[in-house]
Formats: C-alpha cells, sequence, structure tokens
C-alpha cells in the first residue's frame, strides 16, 4: 500500500495570553502527525496535544537554545473535520501548531526512524536512515529573528504556510515531507532554509507504508493450494 498525503491543517501563531491552541484539521487519511513548537523560557514545553479529543503520542521532542520543536501522531484517526488541541505547561512566548495527515500508513512503529538538531545560519539538513522501503519523511522547522519565510530545499516539499510569531524575536515555524517514497530504504535528507542568519530548529522523522492487504491475500491463497492447483494458478 502506497503513502499518499492527505490534508493539512494549522493555526495562526500565538502568544503572551494562552497555553492552548486550537485549529481544525479535515481528514481522510490513517495517520496524523503534528508539529508543535514554542519559543519560550524554561518549562514552557508542550504537554499534550488532542485530535477529536483523542491524545496523540509524543514521538520526539527537541529543544534547541530558547526553542522547542515536537512531533506527535495518532493511527486510524477519526474521518472527518474535528478540532486539534496543542497544550502548554504555562504561556509561551510563541506557540505554534500545524497538523498533516496520509493515507496508506503502516498502523504500527511510528517512527520508522528520527532526527533532529539545531543550528546558527541560514539552512539546516537533517537525515534518517529509513529501515521499510517506500518510506515518506517530515520535518518540522522554526527559526528565529524574522526569518520568514521557510522554503524547502533538497528533498522537502512545503506543506502549509509559513506561521510568523507575535513576539520581538519573530520567529517562524512551517511543515515539510518528502512528497514521495524513499526507496531503497537508506539515509534520506532534507533541507530548508531560512532569510537571514538565525537560530534554526528542526526535528524530522520517517514512516513506514502499510501492508498491501490484496496481496497478501492473494499470497496465502497461493501457498495454500494444493500442487494440482498451483499449475492452473
Amino acid at each position: 500500500m502506497a503513502i499518499a498525503f492527505d490534508s493539512v491543517g494549522a493555526v495562526d501563531p500565538v502568544g503572551f495570553v494562552t497555553n492552548e491552541i486550537t485549529w481544525s484539521h479535515t481528514n481522510a487519511g490513517d495517520l496524523l502527525l503534528v508539529g508543535t513548537s514554542v519559543s519560550k523560557p524554561i518549562a514552557d514545553d508542550v504537554t499534550g496535544v488532542t485530535y477529536n479529543s483523542i491524545a496523540l503520542t509524543r514521538i520526539s521532542q527537541l529543544e534547541f537554545s530558547s526553542y522547542t520543536v515536537d512531533w506527535w501522531y495518532l493511527l486510524a484517526p477519526a474521518i472527518g473535520t474535528f478540532d486539534v488541541v496543542a497544550t502548554a505547561a504555562t504561556t509561551p512566548t510563541d506557540f505554534f501548531g500545524a497538523s498533516v495527515s496520509y493515507t496508506g500508513a503502516q498502523q504500527s512503529g511510528v517512527p520508522d526512524d528520527d532526527d533532529g538538531g539545531g543550528t546558527i545560519g541560514t539552512a539546516v539538513t537533517r537525515t534518517v536512515t529509513t529501515v521499510a522501503d517506500n518510506c515518506w519523511t517530515v520535518l518540522a522547522g522554526m527559526a528565529g529573528g524574522g526569518g520568514a519565510p521557510l522554503t524547502a530545499g533538497a528533498g522537502s516539499t512545503e506543506r502549509g504556510a509559513t506561521l510568523v510569531g507575535l513576539s520581538g524575536t519573530v520567529p517562524v515555524f512551517r511543515l515539510f515531507d518528502s512528497d514521495g517514497a524513499i526507496t531503497p530504504a537508506g539515509a534520506y535528507s532534507m533541507t530548508f532554509s531560512c532569510v537571514g542568519t538565525q537560530l534554526i530548529s528542526a526535528a524530522m522523522i520517517s514512516f513506514a507504508p502499510g501492508a498491501d492487504v490484496a496481496a497478501a491475500v492473494a499470497g496465502a491463497y497461493h501457498l495454500l493450494l494444493p500442487r494440482s492447483r498451483l499449475r492452473e494458478w
């Protein structure tokens, strides 16, 4: 079963006044991924994300300087349009959230691999080593200092708009994906760039395709046939 992009959702950044953000996501897929980010003093981490009141599982948490970038996932999310709600421990200086859904994803073993890190510069590249064949990858990126827009580089496709923060440091946030299967399995890199030299944080994950049910059933039937029928099959 091949993975395919389904839809994306996001919220305009908020800060200073709330520790919770909410946005709408219309889903027809079987995997929901949510990227969250805060610019923060200590202890302003994102503590949870829900979709249709169902809790997502945190995949990774990257902390670089005063920024965090997290990935969260939910298997078999409800089909339809529902709210995504992200909650922080206290009120962050800037609070970002965006969601992306896919069809054809494996219903276990998320992530296939993950990587994250930060730098000071105009671009950042992260690399995962996929285990399963035909994985896709996603990357959540944040840059400080008014680095909008964040733009896709090698191996990356933009999903949704660049979200621009409200504080004086004007951080920005965006999601990217590979926009295609990675085959054969192995190292795969994604790059994005910002305007000017900034603090940049990026978290990247890979996820595997689901089994082709029809092919699996046909294969099992083939194995169960008597030898005389195998010639006919």
